[in-house]
């Protein structure tokens, strides 16, 4: 039986030459990745302790403060229940359908959940934004009527 040390130094492994050097080379790119992940929970550990990283653990948000900055990092498990806004992406989506295609898309199957999940500062800005569009003249397809529906959809 031959031994071998897997060490930090990079080693190409032709899988050709036989199945035991590739799973050999497998297990040297998981030993890899395994520093690699330990070599980053040192360094945020230190981080942490030396109060260059805090974590407030609040129920509506969690956040890391870095240095004066704080970022915060919302996810579903950290977002409370009863908040209804729609995630930027869909708010996004919306916005560019509903100006390239005016009131044609606005009571389809694809927009109709997606205007549900709005809150309604989202709604209010959704409708600021399509004023400004038909303002500036460049979206033929953001109507009055367009303004109008959404306005009763609040």
């Amino acid at each position: 039986m031959t031994t071998t040390t897997i060490t930090s130094e990079p080693t190409t492994v032709d899988p050709s030459s036989g199945f035991s050097d590739f799973i050999l080379h497998r297990l040297h790119v998981a030993a890899l990745r395994a520093k690699i992940v330990a070599n980053e929970f040192e360094s945020t550990t230190t981080a942490l302790s030396a109060g260059l990283i805090s974590v407030e653990a609040d129920p509506a948000s969690a956040s890391i403060r870095l240095g004066r900055g704080v970022v915060v990092i919302e996810t579903p498990l950290t977002t409370p229940r009863d908040v209804n806004r729609a995630a930027q992406s869909t708010y996004d989506a919306c916005l560019w359908i509903l100006r390239t295609y005016g009131t044609a898309r606005l009571a389809d199957a694809w927009m109709l959940p997606r205007l549900a999940e709005f809150s309604p500062e989202q709604m209010q800005e959704l409708i600021a934004a399509m004023r400004r569009l038909r303002a500036s003249g460049r979206w033929p397809n953001v109507t009055d009527d367009l303004d109008s529906r959404l306005e009763a959809m609040q």
